[in-house]
């Protein structure tokens, strides 16, 4: 009798342990899938700047050609989220306003970008498109991506120059580091 409960307390055991090891797996997929999202926001107006409440906004990822529809609130704000990276068109139409198209527009991973739409007088018939305009920043994050690949820091050397490696002299490679000399005190 107690070879079966120790057989089913093994077998219970192993099922639990493989139970949590899929869940970890899950989440830490999970975890990765958010990382990638960006999120577009923006703000559409009329000419005299007056905000224009229930506006289309359609996002077209260009590579897929997918279609996501989104409308501006009472204060002419719109926001798209969970946008995987990539390359968009956003077409933006109202009725007694001719339509706004707006290409491309970059979305980077973890990424916040702004796209402000300003309505013109006309048939829904006749479009604005602009593409010709300069790349838009991330005006709404306070930090620089570093675009350093995990493989990079694990590939440097453990050892420079008799020291051991400070993993902190990375941090020049950085964007916007505008300093030579190591942050350890090294150069």
């Amino acid at each position: 009798m107690r070879r079966t409960s120790f057989v089913v307390r093994v077998a219970n055991n192993m099922g639990a342990r493989w139970l949590l090891t899929l869940g970890v797996l899950l989440f830490i997929t999970s975890l990765s899938a958010v990382a990638q999202e960006a999120t577009i926001v923006g703000t559409v107006t009329d000419p005299t700047g007056a905000a224009v409440p229930n506006a289309k906004v359609q996002v077209i990822n260009i590579d897929t050609n997918s279609t996501l529809d989104f409308f501006s609130n009472a204060l002419g704000n719109y926001l798209a989220p969970n946008l995987p990276a990539g390359s968009y068109r956003i077409i933006v139409q109202k009725q007694g306003f001719r339509n706004v198209v707006r290409e491309p527009v970059l979305v980077r991973a973890q990424s916040r970008v702004r796209v402000d739409f300003t309505f013109q007088i006309g048939a829904a018939s006749e479009t604005v498109t602009v593409s010709a305009e300069a790349p838009l920043l991330d005006v709404s994050a306070t930090s620089a991506p570093s675009n350093l690949p995990a493989k990079f820091i694990d590939d440097l050397p453990m050892i420079v120059f008799g020291e051991k490696r400070n993993i902190t002299d990375n941090l020049r490679y950085l964007p916007g580091n505008t300093s030579t000399k190591s942050l350890s005190g090294n150069y």
